[in-house]
Order: structure tokens, then C-alpha cells, then sequence
């Protein structure tokens, strides 16, 4: 197989390349305005634009009404233009759920607006357990923060009844809450004494968590850009005290770096350090050392970092294993920000941070940079478990399929690293090309080394393996070789 593999992939269409329309405005020269407000190509049609503008216009005038609570928003914008809309998110499914009738919100709920937030505590879908616990807390205090709550509610279900693939085109509840927020968002941004403040910079993480769920990488770096400008104005990421808004901040960087492989844009914060204190006694009683281990400190001892990412990768797999069967199936609804998943999110950055090609080249550092690859992807499914989602690993799988056609290594004792991140590739490639470029290579070195499927299974489980996540797994692969092979020779591997 040839690179032909690589240069044909199946891409999104059109996930790139709409160029956003900012509205109109009187902000003065040097302010600051990197909000994108509309979405032309959806809404064209002249009953979605009469929705939309009677939704918006109803909302900013009770805004207007409670200026003790929230900033005027500016009344020169323009209203949105364009063509066929979609039909208004319908909830009657949901229920209306319960809703703490104790909470002040920083907006009136209606019928509407209850379902969804009652819906982001329904617990079972995995998008709204993450979406929750990363930044609910947040909206609670800003009123442009938590109609992005709302947005981005609406718009996880929206995905959710898409099978969690991209949506195109996204609802008029989705939109008409994304419309207030970026309104409310840009007049405060014309104002030197409130764009830097909490609600705000809470307000744009709402912004830059909506950019990468839904799949709009270009738009999130725009408002990641603009986060980390509306923070340096403030004096650092230090001058954050609210640990909810600091952790808000890290989370939407991280998944929408993940998204990308590319380095995160805020360090962690210090409350994400102090997760696995809790399991150091077990940690401590584990062993967790191996001949496989060893070969691998030795040879990689120039590389100190992809060896201590790995040593706690390993052990927090087994102190997983070891939660989940004492607690059952409750512990992976505890989510990424109780202590029992949150290992996943300061070991995710550590590996996004981390650019083994970047200084030189040579072969422990391309046994570095696949091996960084390989944990990503085995992460994936656990972190998803746990509540994050989408974890899409679509630019994960190109650029480890790159790095392999690229670079000619001899593993060596290490194999097993090699064989372990071939199969935990092959389970993340979308089926099509991608699949096939795994498992061709995958039954052309069990072919070389005159491996069985045992024999391949034994190295890939002697790394790390989760049972409580991938069961089942290699049996799936196994019969997608089996099923390749019958398309392009009679050769049996079993």
C-alpha cells in the first residue's frame, strides 16, 4: 500500500472552508472584536429569519429590561440574512426533567429553556455529563455564559440524534441562544472596564467549547486566539481565581486540541495535579514493573518524559480496572472531573504538549512520537466512557499513519509498543481506507514474524490493556484482518 492512502482520505466537506461574516459595528480602532455571529448559509429562508429575529429581539429586550444584572447589549447589529433555516429544536422527548428551583439564574427560564437545562442533568448522555461538569457552574454567573450553556445543550442533542457526527446545519434553538451570547459578548468587548472580566472570558470559553463541538477547528482557533488575548489583557492565566472558570478555560482548550493534535494553549491548573493524591496508596503498593518496561526506560532513557507518561498511564490503568470492578458500572458515571476519570485530562495534555520531532530526529524520537500517538488513541475510548465527547481522533489517525510511512525504525525489544499502537489505531480509523491502511500493515507483520492472532494479542496486552473498556476488541479487529484478507488473498491468520 502506498502513500495514495494518505492523499485520498475522506475528509468533511466543507468543515473549513465558510468564511465567517462578522456583523457591522461601531467598536473604535485598537477594541476588540473576534466573535462570529451568524451563520448565513443556514438560515436563508424567510419563516426561519421571522423565528430567529422574533426569538433574538424577545430576549435582548428582556435583557434590556435587567440591566441590574447584565450589560446592554448594542442595538445597531444587523439582523441575520440568508435562505433555508431549520425547524426549531423540539424537546417534548426530554420531559421536563427536574431543575433546582433554588438556583438563581442569570435569565428567566421558559418552557424551552428548562428542558435543556434539566436535560444537561439527565446523566446518561455523555456530551452533557462533560459539558456539565466543565463549565455549568460558570453560566450560572453570566448571562451571555449561560445562553451558551443553552446553545450548547441544544446543540449536544442535536448530535446525539445524529448518531454524535457533525451537524451541519444547526437548529434555531441552538442558534437563537448562540445569537444572544455573541451580542451581549462583543458590546461587553467595547468596553476596557468589562472585557476582561469573569463573565465574559466565561462567556468566550462558551464560545470556543461550542467551536469544537461542533467541528469548527478555524472558528476555535479565532476565539482561542481571543481567549488567550482577553486573558493577557487581564495580567496572566494566574490572575484566574475561580477554580470552576480555570478549569472551564484548560477543558475547551484540551478537547479542541486533542480534536487537532496540536499543543494545548493554557498549562493545567493546579487542581488537576492534585487528582491522583487520593490513589497514591495503591499506587504505591502496585507493581507495575515488567522486562518490557525495563527495555523500555533503558532505551528510552533520553526521553524522560514519554517514559514517566507512560509508567502513570500504565499504573492509572490498573488502578481504573480496580475502581470499576469495586464500584460497578456507577464509576464511569463519575465523569473527567471527579477523581476517579480525572487522570484522563492532565495525561492528555501532557501528551498533546509533548513533541518528540520537533528537536531532532532519530530513532528513539520517532519511537517517541508513535508511542505519544498511540497513547492518545488508547485514551480515546476511556475518556469517552468517563463523559468526554466528541473525542474525535480523525487528525490522530492521519498523523500517525504519516509518521509510520515516513520514518524506518528498527524497534527492536520494543515491538510490542509498535504492535500495541497499530491496534489501538486500527480501532479508531474510520472503516474505508484509513482501516485498511491499518490492517493491511498489522497482517503484513504478523506475516513477517510468523505470528498467530494470540501471538499478536499477547504483546498488545503486555503494554496496557483495559479490559472494562475494550472487552471485545480484539476480536473485532481480528475478524476486520480476516474479512480484508478475503478481498485481497486466500491467506487464513488464525
Amino acid at each position: 500500500m502506498t502513500s495514495e492512502v494518505l492523499e485520498n482520505r475522506p475528509g468533511r466537506k466543507g468543515m473549513h472552508n465558510s468564511t465567517p461574516e462578522y456583523p457591522e459595528s461601531d467598536l473604535g480602532e485598537g477594541e476588540i472584536q473576534f466573535i462570529t455571529v451568524s451563520h448565513p448559509s443556514q438560515l436563508k429562508g424567510k419563516p426561519a429569519q421571522k423565528i430567529i429575529r422574533k426569538h433574538v429581539m424577545g430576549e435582548v429586550a428582556k435583557a434590556k429590561r435587567r440591566v441590574q444584572r447584565t450589560y446592554q447589549v448594542s442595538s445597531n447589529e444587523q439582523s441575520f440574512k440568508g435562505g433555508k433555516g431549520t425547524k426549531a429544536l423540539s424537546l417534548s422527548w426530554l420531559g421536563a426533567g427536574e431543575v433546582d428551583p433554588f438556583v438563581k439564574y442569570p435569565i428567566e427560564l421558559d418552557g424551552s429553556s428548562r428542558a435543556l437545562v434539566a436535560n444537561i442533568f439527565q446523566g446518561k448522555g455523555s456530551a452533557q455529563r462533560a459539558l456539565r461538569n466543565a463549565w455549568y457552574s460558570v453560566g450560572l454567573f453570566d448571562f451571555a455564559a449561560f445562553h451558551l450553556v443553552l446553545s450548547n445543550s441544544a446543540l449536544a442533542i442535536q448530535m446525539l440524534r445524529n448518531g454524535l457526527k457533525f451537524v451541519n446545519n444547526e437548529d434555531s434553538e441552538v442558534l437563537k441562544h448562540h445569537v444572544i451570547a455573541t451580542r451581549s459578548i462583543n458590546a461587553r468587548l467595547a468596553s476596557p472596564d468589562h472585557r476582561t472580566s469573569d463573565g465574559v472570558i466565561g462567556a468566550v470559553a462558551g464560545l470556543v467549547c461550542h467551536d469544537y463541538v461542533s467541528g469548527l477547528y478555524e472558528r476555535w482557533r479565532i476565539h482561542v486566539n481571543g481567549l488567550k488575548e482577553l486573558i493577557a489583557l487581564r495580567g496572566g492565566i494566574d490572575t484566574i481565581k475561580r477554580e470552576d472558570l480555570r478549569d472551564t478555560i484548560t477543558w475547551v482548550d484540551l478537547c479542541g486540541a486533542y480534536c487537532q493534535d496540536i499543543p494545548p494553549s493554557f498549562p493545567t491548573p493546579r487542581s488537576w495535579k492534585t487528582y491522583p493524591q487520593p490513589f497514591s496508596p495503591f499506587l504505591a503498593n502496585s507493581k507495575f514493573s515488567s522486562p518490557l518496561t525495563a527495555a523500555f526506560k533503558k532505551r528510552m532513557y533520553q526521553h524522560p518524559e514519554i517514559v514517566s507518561i507512560f509508567d502513570d498511564l500504565t499504573a492509572c490503568t490498573a488502578l481504573t480496572s480496580y475502581e470499576s470492578k469495586h464500584l460497578g458500572p456507577d464509576y464511569w458515571l463519575k465523569s473527567t472531573f471527579a477523581p476517579y476519570g480525572a487522570w484522563t485530562n492532565p495525561t492528555i495534555h501532557r501528551l498533546l504538549t509533548l513533541r518528540p520531532l520537533s528537536l531532532e530526529c532519530t530513532q528513539e524520537t520517532v519511537i517517541a512520537e508513535v508511542c505519544r500517538a498511540g497513547g492518545l488513541l488508547y485514551i480515546a475510548p476511556i475518556w469517552r466512557k468517563f463523559g468526554a465527547s466528541p473525542a474525535r481522533t480523525a487528525d490522530l489517525i492521519k498523523h500517525l499513519m504519516s509518521t509510520l510511512e515516513t520514518y524506518v525504525v528498527d524497534w527492536g525489544e520494543l515491538r510490542p509498543f509498535l504492535l500495541w499502537t497499530m491496534f489501538f489505531g486500527c480501532l479508531e480509523a474510520p472503516a474505508g481506507d484509513e482501516r485498511d491502511w491499518f490492517l493491511f500493515r498489522i497482517a503484513k507483520l504478523m506475516r513477517s514474524l510468523e505470528m498467530k492472532w494470540a501471538d499478536y494479542m499477547a504483546p498488545v496486552r503486555g503494554v496496557m490493556f483495559l479490559d472494562e473498556v475494550f472487552a471485545g476488541t480484539d476480536g473485532f479487529v481480528r475478524a476486520e484482518i480476516e474479512e480484508f484478507l478475503s478481498r485481497v488473498s486466500q491467506v487464513n491468520i488464525v
